[in-house]
């Protein structure tokens, strides 16, 4: 449990640590963040912990001392053995910092580095996990190439993944889960959106994901009192389908919306918005109530995580004091927007109350829908499946549960507990073939 949250741990502060006011770009940038990074590693190897922590910024600073910087340090170390060099290293300029990803080789397991810097060489967060693997797809037929999404207020960087032969081909806006890190819907050495792009690419279909809003603009949260998920998702999402209804590569009687987790419970609003588009896909995505959702999550992994019983009281505690306040939001009495809960503020929780997703799609969404469910999946349960049944049953729609697969649908044996989501895997490919054939069909189906 101390792994699982640890890491959790370190994640918030990489999302959440404030970026620096300069936002000017320098040529020689990717030079000296790359060595700040590095010069960062190397003082972690050598346990030089209190020097180590000289480089964060005052934000990590407070949350984590020399010892507990050492304590995670040491922690890869007895995990994977021990460190020699980094291997491959890549800087991401996110406007307001850059994210430096590094493969560092450790004795028994490549481990990924994410170690995100302030436009002043400041450590402001950084995250270690195995390092991921690649899908087993050729490469040889599809490449990939940047965009940009300008929704006239914000600009974000995004990904165009198309075959290299034919077309126009269908399309497919891939939508990420809330807490997945960038746009391959990363979580721990997982990339759910990369592995689904890579392998639709592969099946003859383009794919565009893109930087969320609060990852490119970290302080859009820290200024903003008040945001909704239309600022953090639709908002930009709207943007994003136009770039494919415009690129010529792209049959644009052919594009489709997918959402993943959270994702997929929000899509259906940007569906209805969207005339031009032709379906809609969700994956695992949550029909319940985030009241109900939450609490049935946190009662399931407290129910598997190993663990004494005083953490997890302390996490207990911890989890219904934010719950108490979003009960008092969906009972209408909570109305400050001065509270946080689980991170967002009231505005945020108060949208939520009153979308009923199924409900929602039911009414507004008048195109093909498919939903695809993983059977070992805790965070988006049978419940969730069963809503989406009982309200699209009549509707030109498709449902597959996959009985081996869980929430980002890979393949595991037995009872799933948390540690494997940190077990590097990809998507299995017959999702995507699924996906390939009913865009087909429902393209097929049109022409008739």
């Amino acid at each position: 449990m101390k792994k699982v949250m640890g890491l959790l741990l370190i994640l918030v502060f990489v999302l959440q640590a404030g970026a620096c006011v300069d936002s000017s770009k320098s040529p020689g940038a990717e030079y000296w963040v790359r060595a700040k990074a590095e010069e960062f590693i190397d003082l972690l190897n050598n346990e030089e912990f209190v020097e180590a922590h000289s480089y964060v910024d005052s934000n990590l600073a407070l949350a984590l001392s020399p010892e507990k910087i050492g304590d995670i340090w040491l922690d890869q170390v007895d995990q994977y053995g021990s460190f020699s060099r980094v291997e491959r290293i890549m800087v991401e300029d996110r406007i307001d910092y850059f994210l430096v990803y590094m493969i560092c080789k450790f004795e028994e397991q490549d481990v990924e580095a994410k170690i995100s810097v302030t436009r002043e060489g400041e450590i402001q967060g950084a995250v270690f996990h195995p390092a991921g693997i690649l899908p087993d797809v050729s490469q040889d037929g599809w490449i990939e190439e940047e965009v940009f999404i300008d929704n006239g207020e914000f600009v974000l960087p995004g990904v165009l993944t198309f075959p290299k032969e034919g077309g126009p081909h269908p399309g497919i806006l891939l939508m990420g889960s809330g807490i997945s890190e960038d746009q391959d819907g990363t979580l721990g050495p997982n990339r759910i959106l990369r592995d689904l792009a890579w392998e639709l690419a592969d099946n003859g279909i383009a794919t565009l994901r893109y930087q969320r809003r609060f990852t490119v603009y970290p302080q859009f949260t820290v200024n903003s009192k008040e945001y909704t998920p239309e600022e953090e998702y639709l908002d930009d999402a709207e943007a994003a389908v136009q770039v494919l209804l415009q690129d010529a590569r792209v049959n644009t009687e052919g594009v489709f919306i997918l959402g993943h987790d959270f994702g997929g419970t929000i899509a259906p609003i940007l569906m209805e918005r969207s005339p031009e588009v032709r379906g809609l896909i969700l994956m695992a995505a949550p029909a319940r109530s985030m009241v109900v959702s939450l609490t049935d999550l946190f009662d399931t992994m407290m129910e598997k995580e190993v663990a004494a019983d005083w953490e997890k009281e302390i996490f207990r505690n911890s989890f219904e004091k934010e719950m108490e306040l979003l009960r008092q939001v969906y009972g209408g009495t909570l109305k400050t927007n001065q509270q946080s809960i689980f991170g967002k503020p009231v505005s945020y929780w108060e949208y939520l109350k009153d979308y009923d997703a199924a409900s929602f799609t039911e009414a507004n969404v008048h195109k093909p829908i498919m939903i695809l469910q993983g059977v070992r999946d805790y965070e988006s349960t049978g419940s969730d499946f069963d809503i989406w049944k009982d309200h699209l049953l009549d509707h030109e729609s498709v449902f597959i549960l996959y009985p081996h697969l869980n929430h980002l649908f890979m393949p595991g044996q037995g009872e799933i507990r948390p540690e494997e989501y940190l077990i590097p895997a990809n998507v299995d490919p017959l999702v995507a073939d699924d996906i390939a054939w009913w865009v087909r069909s429902v393209l097929e189906n049109k022409e008739e």
